[in-house]
């Protein structure tokens, strides 16, 4: 082998290492500067969506409670087959067939 060959190698060498050791650098410095905010931000709205979810749900049955004398009557009266189709959207009212 000559030499040049041999400092061509080497030097290859050295570059794809400057190279990998720049991205661990580059990878360690977003780790500590990018990712803890990036995860505080995505759990804090996390949380928030997890509460709307919640609060959604709770005036969903509430209004469920409230109506459920006066629409459910007009659901079970159908047969089977409108109310899988025609009627699917008040499907709820399985739940409340046995205050009725």
């Amino acid at each position: 082998m000559s030499i040049v060959k041999a400092i061509d190698q080497t030097l290859t060498a050295g570059v794809f290492l400057a190279c990998l050791g720049g991205a661990a650098y580059l990878a360690s410095v977003a780790a500590v500067n990018v990712v803890p905010p990036v995860w505080e931000s995505w759990s804090r709205n996390w949380a928030r969506l997890e509460a709307n979810e919640a609060r959604g749900e709770r005036i969903r049955l509430a209004s469920q409670e409230d109506v459920f004398r006066e629409v459910c009557p007009i659901y079970l009266k159908q047969g089977m087959v409108a109310r899988y189709t025609s009627f699917a959207d008040m499907r709820w009212c399985e739940d409340y067939r046995d205050r009725m």
